[in-house]
């Protein structure tokens, strides 16, 4: 067991290295196209935290979120994310998630609670262009978030 750990650990070193590499690509092409300087994206970082309510972003403006990132104990959850074109997910959870994600470039959802206690969710290349709407929502009263990053960048901030 000891050596499939390891080897499942190295494995997560690398996707992280892979994410964090594309997150710099992003911002540069997000430059490149705009012909404006992005600051460095404005992240979302929580860990190790017990939600008993519903946990909301709200962004106005034009912008993109390159990934949002969820690892927690228990599936008992819904997320929403809305933009001005509509719903990209209306109260979907983690079942809803993995069966959506197999060949789906744009979502990973990963049971792996066997190897390292949690389930994985990534939702990536979320675009809009007034508006963006999250809303991760704990399904039995409470749910333990191991870690919530939500990366995303704001070009122009307007009014909707």
């Amino acid at each position: 067991m000891g050596k499939l750990w390891d080897i499942v650990k190295e494995i997560i070193k690398q996707e992280e290295e892979i994410l964090r590499r594309a997150i710099l690509e992003t911002q540069r092409r997000v430059e490149a196209i705009t012909q404006i300087p992005v600051e460095a994206g404005k992240v979302v970082d929580i860990s190790d935290q017990t939600f008993t309510k519903d946990y909301e972003l709200e962004l106005k403006g034009i912008g993109y979120v390159p990934v949002i990132i969820l690892k927690t104990t228990s599936k008992d959850y819904t997320i929403t994310i809305v933009t001005e074109q509509g719903d990209i997910y209306r109260d979907k959870d983690f079942d809803s998630f993995s069966a959506i994600s197999l060949g789906n470039a744009y979502v990973d959802a990963q049971d792996r609670t066997s190897t390292e206690g949690y389930y994985f969710l990534a939702l990536k290349e979320i675009k809009f262009r007034s508006y963006f709407y999250f809303l991760l929502r704990p399904t039995t009263g409470s749910l333990y978030v191991k870690n919530l990053y939500i990366l995303y960048y704001l070009i122009k901030k307007v009014e909707v």
